[in-house]
């Protein structure tokens, strides 16, 4: 049994829409700026998931060409926050490149946790691109039973 890929519609009219929005944004075309002055130098948010285990949350966070010591990881009041910078290879001289559409610069991540964690059990893993954080969640306290006493 194979699995099918997952196609996600979006209205004609609204298709289109954001087609007609991607063109106007296209500073490159209207103004004729390199590469180095556009968007893709500015903030950018990496694509991630978030998943709800019976004992974890998981979020994972697609960040390709990212090393491990340009990433900063921090749980803040039920947020998980990753900051962090791609640098764009230094082979490549001003000037030089024709076309981009991958995003250089600082990133910044700020997610809301659906459920309270154990800060001092998250655990943060790099590999092929993907950053992993396992969050194990809190456990609830299920109150106590208070033992009335007598005068």
């Amino acid at each position: 049994m194979s699995a099918l890929p997952i196609v996600r519609r979006t209205p004609k009219n609204l298709s289109r829409l954001v087609e007609d929005i991607d063109r106007l944004a296209d500073l490159d075309a209207w103004y004729g700026f390199p590469p180095s002055l556009t968007i893709h130098e500015m903030l950018w948010h990496p694509t991630m998931d978030m998943y709800n285990r019976r004992d974890n949350i998981v979020v994972e966070l697609e960040i390709p060409g990212i090393k491990e010591e340009d990433i900063d990881i921090s749980i803040e009041q039920d947020h998980l926050i990753v900051k962090g910078s791609r640098k764009q290879s230094s082979e490549h001289k001003e000037g030089d490149q024709f076309y981009t559409e991958r995003s250089y610069g600082e990133f910044h991540r700020v997610i809301h946790l659906p459920t309270s964690v154990d800060e001092d059990k998250v655990t943060a893993n790099l590999k092929e691109g993907l950053l992993t954080v396992t969050m194990p969640k809190k456990k609830k306290e299920t109150g106590k039973k208070v033992k009335l006493e007598s005068k």
